[in-house]
């Protein structure tokens, strides 16, 4: 019975994805404006189905819930023709709609392969089992890797305070941070994963929270707002992972962003009163909105077969690079949001969401590809016992607000494979420490 009804399931969201990739391509404006209610009726009950199928998997919540506050972005437009984008381009709501449409499908293909991965035979709360603390070495050694750290930190991390509570605008300042700072922030996950499976004695745990504080009281000052949520996930896994609750992340998710609301008030010295303005100049100026509309621009020229496929072909293989190589050694147009602006001219940049970037590379199976590869995230955290995984999926868990809506390959193949790459030659000189003593 079981498996007739998971089936059902499976056709139905398979074919609800269907369904929105033939409205992707069909719809006219007139259309547009009476269908989306309905696209959004139903991308609130796939919603609500993926929240009680994961209610026992926290980090996977962390996740919808984060996405989901993306698919809110035109509906101040939808509603009361509110302006979410400064931009005079490409704004109507044929284009947004048809954005909804791939952003819908893959919301039913995560539906659908979830539907697939989970083992209805298998319990399904977090593995209870796992041993997360499989490196081992002399305290000397870890100590030694704790000062690598801090020295790491102190050559790397770069950036002038910009928060203030006197009304004056930093955001220049800020802006300069941004160019100055390089990826070892979030590179610096790596490391302090590595230093967190060391950490077994008191005075290790002490200095993993100690260097905690530091990172989180950098980038706090240093407007890196985005940075402060990712260290956020990746302790709220580590450490509260049984307080994952959908009600804990949703009431952390308000807290969340008020705490953040009044950084960004600080750095912009606006003051408090400013806590919950959302909008400047009668528009409506969000991240969401700002990545709904530059992934608006890479959809639509798409659909109406204003891309060239070459162009996508070319970033493509240059994405495919980028999974090992540091995006700085390469061209810019591996990023499909800049490689697609270069082609049609349309206000773009850096940020773009996971279904945006994954259509442009692959059509519609690309979509599929992006829902797979997030549902089997989600069922290796659950399952793995493996320390190895059970830290990969910490860290993308941690870096998702980051690939979710930017980074699509740094944030998600390369950081893994890099984290992989290094715990395996630390484990090697740990195992063979007397060998390489002797060589040396």
């Amino acid at each position: 019975m079981n498996f007739k009804l998971n089936t059902y399931k499976t056709l139905w969201f398979f074919t609800l994805f269907l369904l929105f990739a033939i409205g992707s391509i069909s719809l006219n404006e007139s259309m547009a404006e009476s269908i989306w209610p309905f696209i959004y009726g139903a991308d609130l009950l796939i919603f609500i189905w993926l929240l009680a199928e994961y209610r026992n998997n926290g980090p996977a919540i962390i996740v919808l819930l984060f996405i989901s506050t993306y698919y809110l972005a035109p509906l101040p437009y939808f509603l009361f023709d509110i302006p979410i984008v400064p931009y005079k381009f490409n704004v109507n709501f044929e284009s947004y709609v048809n954005t909804l449409c791939i952003m819908s499908a893959y919301l039913a293909a995560l539906a659908g392969v979830s539907s697939i991965l989970l083992d209805r035979n298998k319990d399904v709360r977090v593995n209870p089992y796992r041993n997360i603390h499989t490196i081992k070495m002399s305290d000397s050694l870890m100590y030694v890797f704790w000062v690598a750290i801090l020295l790491f930190m102190f050559f790397t991390f770069k950036g002038e305070p910009i928060v203030n509570t006197s009304g004056e605008n930093n955001w220049d300042l800020y802006v300069q941070n941004l160019q100055n700072q390089s990826g070892a922030l979030e590179y610096f996950f790596l490391l302090m994963l590595i230093g967190y499976e060391l950490s077994t004695t008191k005075i290790s745990k002490v200095i993993f929270w100690g260097v905690t504080f530091i990172y989180i009281y950098f980038c706090f000052t240093r407007g890196f707002r985005v940075q402060v949520l990712e260290i956020s996930i990746m302790i709220a896994v580590l450490k509260f992972e049984k307080y994952l609750t959908l009600r804990n992340v949703f009431l952390g998710s308000i807290i969340g962003f008020l705490v953040l609301q009044a950084h960004g008030a600080m750095k912009m010295g606006t003051g408090f009163d400013d806590l919950f303005a959302i909008t400047m100049n009668g528009e409506m100026r969000t991240n969401q909105t700002e990545v709904f509309y530059t992934s608006n621009n890479v959809i639509n020229p798409i659909l109406q077969d204003e891309t060239p496929a070459l162009s996508r072909l070319y970033s493509l293989s240059i994405a495919m690079l980028a999974t090992i190589i540091p995006a700085g050694f390469l061209p810019d147009v591996w990023h499909s949001t800049i490689s697609s602006h270069y082609d049609t001219g349309l206000p773009g940049g850096g940020g773009g969401l996971l279904a945006g970037h994954y259509f442009y590379w692959l059509s519609y199976p690309g979509v599929l590809l992006a829902a797979f590869l997030t549902a089997s995230l989600f069922k290796i955290y659950k399952n793995t016992s493996k320390a190895d995984m059970y830290y990969v999926c910490v860290l993308l868990f941690a870096t998702s607000p980051r690939w979710m809506v930017y980074e699509p390959i740094a944030l998600f193949y390369r950081v893994a494979i890099y984290y992989l790459v290094i715990r395996m030659i630390l484990k090697f000189f740990i195992a063979n420490k007397k060998t390489v003593a002797g060589l040396a």
